[in-house]
C-alpha cells in the first residue's frame, strides 16, 4: 500500500518557521561524504495520508494519555522507584544506541516510552512557542535515559534531573542534530482534538 507524501521539499537555506506548513529544516546528507548538513524547504501536504513527525501540541497529547492534571504519568510527588516504572531514568546512555522499547509501563492511551528513553523530534505547526531557539521550526521532547538521579550543583550532564523529567521538557533543536529519536503518525480522518488542554 503506498501513501501520498505528507512532506515535499526544495533546495534552501537558513533553519526557520516560514508559515504555517513551510519550514526550511536542516538534514545531512547520507549519499555524498563530503556534502555534510544542508538545509531544505519543505512544505506540508495536511490532506495527505502519510506518515510525519507529530505537531508539538500532538505530542503533548499523545504524552499525557488522556491525563489533564499531573505533570508527569507518575504523581508529582512520587520517588525515582516509582517514575521508574514508567520511564528509563538514569545515566547510562550511548550516543547511537537506545535501550529496548516497551518494557515499562504505557500510558493512558497505551503508548510507551514517551519520557525518558530517548527525546523524540516535532515540529512546530505554525509558531515556536519558546524564546530559544527562537523561530526554529522543531525541539526534542520526552526527555531521555541519561537522567541525572541526583541534583548534583553544577552538573554538565547532558541530562536532565529526574525531577524535571515531565510533560513540558523540552530541548531547542538548534541546528537539528541532536541525537534523538521521532515517533511517525499518521492522519486517518478523524480530526480529533482535545481540548481545555494544560502544558
Amino acid at each position: 500500500m503506498s501513501y501520498r507524501p505528507f512532506f515535499s521539499s526544495s533546495n534552501e537555506f537558513h533553519s526557520r518557521i516560514i508559515s504555517k506548513g513551510n519550514y526550511i529544516i536542516g538534514y545531512y546528507n547520507f549519499t555524498d561524504k563530503d556534502e555534510g548538513k544542508d538545509e531544505i524547504q519543505v512544505s506540508i501536504d495536511s490532506t495527505s495520508d502519510g506518515y510525519r513527525l507529530p505537531f508539538y501540541d500532538e505530542w503533548m497529547m499523545f504524552a499525557r494519555g488522556g491525563d489533564k492534571k499531573k505533570q508527569a504519568p507518575w504523581s508529582d510527588s512520587a520517588t525515582f522507584e516509582e517514575a521508574s516504572k514508567y520511564a528509563q531514568l538514569g545515566p547510562e546512555w550511548h550516543y547511537d544506541k537506545s535501550k529496548p522499547v516497551g518494557q515499562l509501563l504505557p500510558n493512558g492511551y497505551g503508548l510507551y516510552d514517551m519520557l525518558g528513553l530517548v527525546e523524540e523530534h516535532v515540529l512546530f505547526e505554525e509558531k515556536n512557542p519558546f524564546s530559544a531557539p527562537r523561530n526554529k521550526p522543531s525541539c526534542v521532547k520526552g526527555a531521555n535515559d541519561r537522567t541525572e538521579q541526583e541534583w548534583k550543583p553544577g552538573s554538565k550532564s547532558s541530562g536532565p534531573y529526574w525531577k524535571d523529567v515531565n510533560y513540558g521538557y523540552y530541548r531547542g533543536n538548534d541546528n537539528e542534530g541532536l541525537p534523538a529519536g521521532f515517533r511517525l503518525i499518521r492522519n486517518i480522518g478523524n480530526n480529533a482534538k482535545w481540548e481545555n488542554r494544560i502544558e
